[in-house]
């Protein structure tokens, strides 16, 4: 098995490096951003008993565990591992599509739409919300193996492919329960399979047996670590096959609403609107607004899937399981956290798990004609070159937007300690700037702080934070601190305020 991944590594390398440049081109300022607000949750929340090992987030808890003592407070190796990380899913999406596919084409294209995309993937590594990144993101590196070697069990009825592919699925989705949400990509190409090829009974009864198995061996594993945690995935409490009932209509009209939102570059339609002279933020969020591109939008899958359902015969189970995948999502979207994906736009963290029908639906529909005809490959590699430029400048315009709240939080840090940590005492009160918020005023306290030192984030500006004080402010030796945008600098406000705080 394992000389059969050497091969194929070694057969692909061109492909993979080329993978390898352009995630790397997209996204290397990710390098240099910082954590924001829940991003720094993991620093505080460990694991302490046995029994906590019985979480749907453990994986979020064991990467901190194991990795914080050597990194401590040194950001940019956190921000590393997410790139490195990001890098090795887009060559491992690529082993995905090409065991699904055997086409190197529609596998490079496919893996490029599914880590180049910024309408699917910044929410998840841009923002500073590195929890998402622990919780959702990094465990497919066990998951997307996982997924190869079921695909290749499918295709070759050999029971080690699916024991290797079981383990690593249940491993998976017991480390980060959100991995269940791509497993029903495995049950979707098991139904692809089914309708589109002709079996012996006895074929589909095994293979089903086995897929059976794994999904509600994962799904055991999800709810098992859901009911120990006494967390329910809707506010409701209701099942989802209920759910379904009560809100096919909106569910109707928001699945055309994700479909089209994940489809349609976010950079065309701001540049669309600013010919139009149309406010962008009132026509994604408005629900009569982006519903005028639905009909276009779904006509071309349409088409594009009889396009390929003619062209592509061999592929067939690939596509329809692209295509079953996207409402299924979407629907489980809806159901988990309805009041966030009515407003979604581009960039959401929602549209990643979509991203994989996405990008392999027209991963394919691209290699196809790429591969038919000399003008095919001219309107392909044109039209890549042109998805790719619309990416990039929309990763590097939103960078550019949220680079202010993470130079803020980096003069913070640096400011705190090479600075203020030199003159704190050991029982010393700190008012941290705004910027760093709850979880970021502990992770300055953590590492900067001294033993009983107390940090308090300045949320409100009329001081209400005086009444979580334990004792009398003190300005000879406690601190009020506050970041100026437009200096860009942090300032020492006590003796500014010391008649105010002086109790």
């Amino acid at each position: 098995m394992f000389q059969k991944i050497k091969i194929g590594i070694r057969k692909n390398l061109f492909f993979l490096f080329i993978i390898f440049i352009l995630t790397t081109i997209s996204w290397y300022k990710i390098l240099f951003l910082t954590f924001t607000g829940e991003g720094f949750f993991y620093f505080f929340n460990r694991l302490r008993t046995d029994n906590e090992i019985f979480r749907v987030d453990l994986g979020g808890y064991l990467f901190f565990e194991y990795l914080e003592p050597f990194f401590k407070d040194n950001l940019f190796l956190y921000q590393f591992i997410l790139l490195l990380t990001f890098i090795l899913l887009g060559i491992l999406f690529y082993f995905i599509v090409y065991a699904l596919t055997r086409n190197r084409s529609a596998s490079l294209i496919a893996s490029i739409f599914f880590t180049l995309n910024f309408n699917t993937v910044f929410e998840m590594i841009a923002t500073g919300a590195y929890q998402l990144f622990v919780q959702r993101i990094f465990f497919l590196l066990i998951l997307f193996p996982s997924f190869i070697f079921f695909i290749r069990f499918i295709q070759t009825k050999k029971i080690s492919y699916f024991l290797s592919s079981l383990t690593l699925g249940i491993v998976s989705a017991f480390l980060a329960y959100f991995n269940f949400f791509y497993i029903l990509f495995l049950l979707m190409y098991f139904l692809g399979v089914v309708f589109t090829k002709k079996m012996k009974i006895k074929e589909i009864i095994f293979l089903l047996s086995c897929t059976t198995i794994y999904i509600l061996s994962t799904l055991i594993t999800v709810n098992s670590l859901v009911i120990m945690n006494l967390i329910d995935g809707n506010d409701t409490q209701q099942s989802i096959f209920v759910y379904i009932a009560d809100n096919l209509k909106e569910l109707i009209f928001h699945f055309f609403r994700q479909l089209t939102v994940i489809s349609i570059p976010d950079f065309s339609l701001r540049e669309s609107f600013s010919v139009l002279n149309i406010s962008y933020t009132e026509f994604i969020y408005r629900s009569d607004g982006i519903q005028y591109l639905f009909l276009p939008v779904f006509l071309i899958y349409i088409l594009a899937g009889i396009f390929l359902f003619k062209r592509e015969k061999k592929l067939r189970p690939v596509i329809v399981a692209s295509l079953l995948f996207l409402p299924c999502i979407f629907v489980l979207n809806m159901f988990m956290r309805n009041e966030k994906v009515i407003i979604l736009e581009p960039g959401n963290r929602y549209l990643f798990a979509p991203s994989i029908a996405f990008s392999i639906f027209w991963g394919i529909f691209l290699a196809s004609l790429y591969n038919k005809s000399f003008k095919g490959k001219v309107f392909v590699s044109i039209a890549i070159v042109i998805w790719i430029g619309m990416q990039l400048i929309s990763i590097n315009q939103r960078i550019k937007e949220e680079s202010v709240s993470h130079i803020a939080t980096k003069k913070v840090i640096a400011y705190f300690k090479n600075d203020l940590s030199m003159k704190l005492k050991d029982d010393s009160i700190v008012i941290t700037p705004r910027v760093m918020g709850n979880w970021g005023s502990d992770f300055l306290n953590k590492y900067y702080g001294k033993k009983n030192t107390i940090f308090i984030p300045n949320m409100d500006p009329q001081f209400k934070w005086r009444n979580d004080l334990k004792r009398t402010f003190d300005p000879n030796k406690d601190f009020i601190t506050y970041y100026d945008y437009n200096r860009k600098e942090v300032i020492d406000l006590t003796k500014n305020y010391k008649t105010i705080i002086v109790r």
